[in-house]
C-alpha cells in the first residue's frame, strides 16, 4: 500500500510514533497468540468453557490498551483536521457566496432573454399564420370574382395548413467553462396519498420498540426472534 497517500501531519506523527513502538512490544505477538488460539479452539467441556471466558476477558484487557494508546493520536488528527476544514473554508466561503450573488442575476437575465426568444418565436408564428389566412382569403375573393362562388365557399372552409414550426436561436453566447444544471427537488405535501413503494420502515423506532419489549408486542410485519451472544463489560469501546 502506498503509504504516502496517508500522510501524518508532523504533530500527529509526533504522538502515533511514541505509541506505536510501545504497542508493538505489548501486543504484538499477545494478538497474534489470541487470533490463533480462537481460531482453533473447541469450547466442548466446562474446563474448555471456563478457559474461553479467561481468554475473552484478556482479548478485553487487551483491546482497551490498544484503543487508549491511538486515543491522544486520534484526537490530535481530529484537531488538526478541524482546523485544516476551516482554514480552507474561510477562503473558499467568499467565492461560494461570490458566485451565488453572481448566479442569481445571471438565472435573472437568462430568463428575460428567454422571455424574448419566446415572444419572437410567437410573433413569427402569428405573422405565418396570418400570412396563410389572407392567402385564403385572396384566393377565395379571386374565385367570387370570377363568378364562382361556390368555389368561394369552398376555400373559405378549407382548413389551413399548419403553421412551421418556428425556432428563434438564443441571443445568449456560449460560455465555455460555465453551464446551467438543473435540480429537481421536492416536498412532500401529504404523506397519506404517498404509494407504497416510496415508504420506509423506520428502522431505528422499529429496534428500539423491539429492544425494550423482545416479543412480548409483536409488529405486524415485522418477525422478531432474540440471539445470544456473549459479552465482556468494556469490550468494544
Amino acid at each position: 500500500m502506498d503509504s504516502s497517500r496517508h500522510e501524518i501531519p508532523e504533530d500527529e506523527r509526533g504522538t502515533l510514533v511514541a505509541t506505536l513502538p510501545a504497542l508493538q512490544e505489548h501486543t504484538e505477538k499477545e494478538k497474534t497468540e489470541l487470533l490463533q488460539w480462537a481460531t482453533t479452539c473447541e469450547v466442548e467441556t466446562l474446563g474448555d468453557y471456563e478457559i474461553a471466558i479467561s481468554k475473552m476477558r484478556a482479548m478485553k484487557t487487551l483491546h482497551q490498551f490498544i484503543f487508549d494508546s491511538f486515543e491522544p493520536a486520534r484526537k490530535a488528527a481530529d484537531l488538526t483536521k478541524k482546523y485544516i476544514l476551516e482554514h480552507r473554508d474561510s477562503y473558499l466561503d467568499p467565492l461560494k457566496k461570490a458566485r451565488e450573488i453572481v448566479q442569481v442575476k445571471v438565472t435573472a437575465f437568462e430568463g428575460t432573454q428567454e422571455q424574448a426568444r419566446r415572444q419572437r418565436e410567437e410573433e413569427i408564428r402569428r405573422d405565418q399564420q396570418k400570412r396563410l389566412e389572407d392567402e385564403q382569403l385572396a384566393r377565395a375573393q379571386a374565385a367570387k370574382d370570377a363568378g364562382d362562388e361556390k368555389a368561394a365557399e369552398q376555400i373559405l372552409n378549407q382548413p389551413l395548413p399548419p403553421v412551421a414550426a418556428v425556432v428563434v436561436p438564443s441571443a445568449l453566447p456560449e460560455t465555455k467553462g460555465v453551464y446551467t444544471t438543473v435540480s429537481w427537488k421536492f416536498e412532500v405535501e401529504d404523506e397519506s396519498l404517498l404509494p407504497r413503494n416510496f415508504l420506509v420502515p423506520d428502522r431505528a423506532k422499529i429496534g428500539k420498540h423491539v429492544r425494550a419489549h423482545g416479543n412480548s408486542d409483536p409488529i405486524p410485519g415485522v418477525r422478531i426472534w432474540p440471539e445470544k451472544g456473549k459479552a465482556v463489560r468494556g469490550f468494544g469501546s
